[in-house]
C-alpha cells in the first residue's frame, strides 16, 4: 500500500508512514523499551526488514502490526 502523502508525528517529529526506521522510533510509537522491540523482531514477532546488518522497521506494517493484535 502506498501511503507516500502521509505522516505521523512520533515525539514531536514527522515521519512518513512509508519510512523505514529504527527501533527507538518504533519503541516510542508502540509505548515499549527498544530493547522489548529487538527481543521481538529477533522472535520474528513483528515485522521488520534487515538493512545491513541493522533491523529497521515500516512505519505502516507496525501500524497494520498493531491494530491486528487489538483485534
Amino acid at each position: 500500500m502506498n501511503h507516500s502523502n502521509q505522516t505521523i508525528c512520533i515525539d514531536g517529529i514527522s515521519y512518513g508512514v512509508d519510512q523505514l526506521v529504527d527501533c527507538k522510533v518504533i519503541a516510542r510509537l508502540v509505548g515499549l523499551s527498544h530493547r522489548t522491540i529487538e527481543d521481538m523482531a529477533s522472535r520474528r514477532e513483528l515485522p521488520m526488514y534487515k538493512v545491513g546488518r541493522s533491523n529497521r522497521y515500516c512505519i505502516a506494517d507496525i501500524l497494520t502490526w498493531l491494530s491486528e493484535k487489538q483485534n
